[in-house]
């Protein structure tokens, strides 16, 4: 039962273990995350300096890039491991 244990390492997290936002659970999984969030801050001071075209058109892209992964992870978790 231990053996299937994660890596509890956040454990000794406390801002981890204090946030209402739970971190995506793999290393590939977060840096795709921080990548997307990367392009929605460009997206916002795009929208700050009046660029609101260029800014809306980044958001919506990373909104469907996002959707596209959360159904990818959908069916891989569907589908079982591998």
């Amino acid at each position: 039962m231990v053996a299937g244990l994660g890596d509890l390492s956040a454990c000794n997290d406390e801002q981890q273990l204090t946030s209402n936002v739970v971190p995506p659970p793999t290393e590939a999984v977060r840096a795709e995350a921080s990548a997307l969030r990367e392009r929605l801050d460009a997206a916002r001071a795009e929208a700050r300096s009046g660029q609101y075209g260029p800014g809306l058109s980044q958001v919506q892209a990373v909104v469907v890039e996002a959707r596209a992964g959360l159904r990818a992870a959908a069916r891989r978790g569907a589908a079982g491991p591998g």
